[in-house]
């Protein structure tokens, strides 16, 4: 699995229980919900059954895939008990892991049924018959969660402990949430050393209770996504406390219907991609539960598919498990990212609340980084008598430079000091770190500067920036445009 937000809407007044339901129903009567467009095209297959021998010759059951690039995939190889490494088109693969004499042993599995790759590289894995989850860094190391005192490996409930764990996801923040399919709950996992930072769900068929669920995906917004196999439905779940769910779906095969869906993805587009495995299709679904239906095609075969993983470049991989397959789809990529920060920002700058002082502001686009020139006075007046033979003495020039980050940047002051007007030696210094400025390019006419100079005692504050003319504001729009 590899990882958009939920609405909320607030009334003015207070209103009955009354009003609000027949207010919900009549909006909920009115409003018409399409299928996600969903491009699919076909582009390849490869892998044949294979029981315990070694890639490329074949999986033992392929229950688990994610993206480990944007053309390596990572597999997991449930027949043969080892995890797979193969380019996108199957050509080359490596294996790693594999069932060992003691079972429950860190970068030893049995039987893993689902994988997740993280930003960093580090995978976690559903290690479905040793009852545990492992985090590892590939062909390195494993940390372990699960009984590692006793050989003889059983189901426990208690926590840091599995039952047939059936999937695995990664958070923004890098946390592991393990699908503990035989306790019907989830548990999240810290970042680094997998300690339980919080445990829910629970057994039934009410929304926030699980049966027998085999798949998970954590959106980009943090919302858990579940596929609750035994309900033949999807939940999706927010992490506050309490857990708040919705659910849809029930047991069919029309559109939005499912029969035991197993794998499940949150894509780049914040489309729902479930592997609708008994009914050997995918759906690919809306938070609403629109769902679009696709089925087998005339180049291959749906054969209960467990998984699906989508990289943002449009590229999908589906774990066509009962042929011991991978199939490779292609569908819509990542739209380009506007180019927030741009030259049409170069401009002066300045606060009409202090005129007389002002910002100069270029954009290397190219380069990713900004340069400030910021013509500002001291934070006290000098003494009428201060010496100043050009200009004025309580003159102040700050600089600062610093990386593009979307709509921000922060940027590193530095103090440039010992030089003479127009003059070579001496060579002026150049202090660094001297403070930061963090800019926020909030439109076109619109920048937002915070300072924090640790040399005065004022050390923090905001200036908002409005253009000194408008003639580049066209610019900076046109150049916005994807």
């Amino acid at each position: 699995m590899r990882r958009a937000g939920l609405k909320f809407w607030r009334m003015k007044a207070p209103v009955s229980g009354l009003a609000l339901a027949a207010l919900m129903l009549a909006a909920a009567s009115s409003k018409v919900w399409a299928a996600p467009d969903v491009t699919f095209d076909y582009t390849s297959k490869f892998g044949q059954f294979g029981f315990l021998q070694f890639p490329p010759n074949g999986f033992g059951r392929a229950t688990g895939v994610a993206f480990y690039t944007a053309d390596e995939l990572l597999i997991a190889d449930y027949g043969n008990s080892w995890l797979q490494r193969c380019d996108i088109d199957g050509a080359n693969c490596e294996w790693f892991g594999g069932f060992a004499a003691r079972r429950n042993t860190p970068g030893v599995f049995d039987r893993p049924h689902g994988v997740a790759v993280r930003e960093d590289g580090m995978l976690a894995v559903a290690d479905e018959d040793n009852h545990a989850v492992q985090l590892c860094e590939l062909r390195r190391f494993c940390l372990y969660s699960g009984d590692q005192i006793t050989e003889d490996n059983k189901p426990s409930t208690a926590l840091g402990r599995w039952a047939f764990p059936n999937d695995v996801d990664f958070n923004a923040e890098g946390q592991v949430f393990g699908l503990d399919t035989g306790n019907n709950r989830i548990q999240i996992l810290s970042a680094d050393d997998l300690r339980v930072r919080r445990v829910f769900m629970s057994g039934g068929s009410g929304l926030g209770q699980l049966d027998g669920a085999r798949g998970l995906a954590v959106a980009a917004d943090g919302t858990v996504v579940i596929s609750d196999t035994g309900n033949h439905r999807i939940q999706l779940c927010d992490t506050g406390r309490p857990v708040n769910c919705t659910a849809f779906g029930r047991r069919g095969s029309g559109p939005g219907q499912f029969e035991s869906p197993v794998g499940i993805e949150v894509d780049h587009l914040d489309r729902i991609w479930v592997a609708d495995t008994g009914n050997n299709r995918l759906q690919v679904c809306d938070r609403e539960g629109s769902c679009t239906v696709l089925n087998s095609g005339s180049d291959y075969e749906f054969n209960a598919p467990h998984d699906v993983a989508v990289h943002p470049s449009g590229k999908v991989a589906v774990a066509n498990t009962e042929d011991s397959q991978i199939l490779v789809f292609r569908t819509d990529a990542q739209a380009p990212q506007p180019a927030l920060v741009n030259a049409g920002f170069n401009d002066a700058w300045f606060n009409p609340d202090t005129a007389g002082q002002g910002v100069f502001i270029n954009v290397f686009a190219e380069l990713g980084q900004v340069f400030v020139a910021w013509f500002t006075f001291d934070a006290e007046r000098p003494t009428a008598d201060a010496p100043a033979l050009l200009g004025e003495a309580g003159h102040r020039w700050l600089t600062a430079l610093g990386p593009i980050d979307g709509n921000r940047a922060v940027l590193q002051v530095a103090l440039t000091e010992g030089g003479l007007f127009d003059t070579r030696p001496p060579v002026p210094t150049v202090t660094g770190e001297y403070g930061t400025l963090e800019l926020e390019f909030v439109d076109c006419e619109t920048v937002l500067m915070r300072y924090e100079l640790p040399v005065l005692e004022a050390a923090e504050g905001t200036v908002t920036l409005s253009r000194v003319i408008d003639d580049n504001v066209a610019l900076c729009e046109a150049l916005k445009a994807p």
